[in-house]
């Protein structure tokens, strides 16, 4: 069968977004190539860096619909693949699908991500996709290519797939994962236009100016943090690659497309200690000369001096940190970290005499937290030795278990339109600690601290090129949002 990939364009807040390849698609593609004889191309649009204004605070990244159906015509699959990353994407998700159900009535489409993972059933009801592939998707998406090939399949032995059965959305349940990760592919870069990654130039907490690529070393994380639903996606359990099978990806990427900087992008690459340690160690013997960073965080809890003097010997640059809030309690009690303070001024001050460059999330909003426990984050802004921090508000993406929270406790979600462009800079739960616009306050609050804290680590590490302060989405906000403005 003939199978096309769509990595689909977005709508989002400003002309400029932060891209890396797209992953997912690309494992999907390298496993059905490399354990079948279908046909398979990717339809990237997101690469050409197209970039259409919708109206105020809202654009339209990647190729056109028209520009899209063209491609697809070109190609003629039998079967189309669409990802939605997010849940937040979906009507641009559903955008998509509509119009190639109507452009190609024929075509059997496919859905996959996190949406369609979480909400199977919803996705199959707008009669716009025939099947949803939930979870890891390698081998459903094989299954199912195989049994539309051979009628005598039944789809209902298929794992973690979607579908209408006499009129009914028929789920089956996802129970096994793949165990050994070595046994896939590296990812089909040479399907898309991958030069185009390469030089994008887009800092990415202190790397990206350079010739950049990610990578994905695991799978999964074992944590279950109230705000987080990716055990959900790749499963209970944490699985890895093994060393040997990394580094000759790093080889690989260094040798055929002379990368510089790399993205470990897994979400959480340090859970074992000796497996990082035997990684950076073969990084190191191997002399590639290459500079690294962990941009979607690690687990404070899984570092000590000993990894992460392994780590910045490996050519490791920076980290970036899950702090969520200063107040202890809030943390553990609600988000479920497990994390001391002193775990965290013990860690975070190895990191930073090492020379590693330091990064700290937090969430602002989380149920629970009142003001004087906001004031505790603001108060570790201040004395931890940081060289950046983001503050994101508490968003209850349904699948998680803050969302169950909030609906138990019949907390206010605010309704918020996936089409203003401001969405992810606004609020999403009031509670009787806080309103909507008490948040807004506490994230120019937020920032203001930090800034003034931390004015001459900022401005020497923006004039050595370490951060993104003048990186244009940034920049922007702070100036449109006033963000260092009482």
């Amino acid at each position: 069968m003939k199978l096309l990939l769509v990595n689909p364009p977005v709508t989002y807040q400003t002309p400029w977004m932060q891209v890396t390849e797209p992953l997912g698609l690309l494992y999907l593609a390298s496993y059905v190539r490399g354990f079948s004889s279908h046909t398979v191309h990717l339809l990237d649009c997101l690469a050409n860096k197209h970039v259409t204004k919708v109206r105020q605070n809202l654009y339209w990244y990647g190729l056109t619909g028209e520009k899209i159906l063209r491609e697809i015509d070109k190609f003629q699959p039998d079967v189309i693949g669409i990802t939605c990353m997010f849940s937040k994407k979906k009507n641009d998700f559903l955008r998509l699908a509509q119009d190639i159900r109507h452009a190609f009535p024929g075509v059997i489409l496919v859905a996959g991500g996190t949406y369609p993972s979480l909400f199977p059933a919803e996705v199959i009801e707008t009669g716009l996709i025939d099947y949803c592939v939930i979870g890891e998707g390698e081998r459903t998406l094989l299954d199912l290519l195989n049994a539309l090939l051979d009628s005598t399949e039944s789809l209902s032995t298929i794992e973690g797939l979607a579908f209408l059965k006499d009129s009914e959305v028929l789920v089956t349940q996802k129970t096994s994962y793949i165990k050994g990760l070595d046994q896939i592919p590296f990812p089909a870069r040479d399907l898309i236009d991958y030069e185009a990654y390469l030089t994008r130039r887009s800092m990415l907490h202190g790397l990206g100016l350079k010739r950049s690529a990610s990578i994905l070393t695991s799978r999964s994380c074992p944590n279950r943090c109230n705000f987080c639903s990716m055990y959900k996606i790749h499963g209970p359990k944490w699985r890895c690659r093994s060393t040997e099978n990394v580094l000759d990806e790093i080889v690989h990427l260094k040798q055929r497309y002379n990368v510089q900087d790399l993205f470990i992008m897994d979400d959480n690459f340090t859970f074992s200690k000796d497996r990082v340690i035997e990684i950076c160690e073969a990084i190191r013997r191997s002399n590639i000369r290459i500079r690294w960073n962990t941009p979607n965080g690690i687990s404070i809890n899984t570092l000590d001096k000993e990894v992460l003097s392994a780590m910045k010997a490996a050519g490791c640059k920076g980290i970036c940190v899950a702090i969520e809030s200063g107040d202890m309690e809030l943390r553990n009690k609600v988000i479920g970290k497990k994390l001391t303070d002193q775990k965290i001024e013990t860690v975070i001050k190895i990191a930073s005499e090492i020379g590693l460059f330091v990064t700290a999330f937090y969430i602002i909003g989380m149920p629970g937290e009142t003001e004087e426990k906001f004031e505790k984050t603001l108060q570790q802004l201040k004395t931890l030795p940081l060289n950046g921090a983001a503050a994101a508000f508490a968003n209850p993406l349904p699948g998680t278990r803050l969302y169950e929270d909030c609906v138990n406790n019949d907390l206010t979600i605010l309704e918020s339109d996936e089409d203003d462009g401001n969405i992810l800079y606004k609020p999403f739960i009031v509670t009787r600690d806080f309103s909507e616009s008490d948040l807004m306050t506490r994230e120019k609050r937020f920032y203001r601290t930090f800034f003034r804290a931390k004015f001459f680590t900022l401005m020497k590490d923006t004039i050595l090129f370490r951060n993104g302060l003048l990186y244009p989405p940034f920049l922007m906000r702070i100036l449109r949002d006033r963000l260092l403005r009482k």
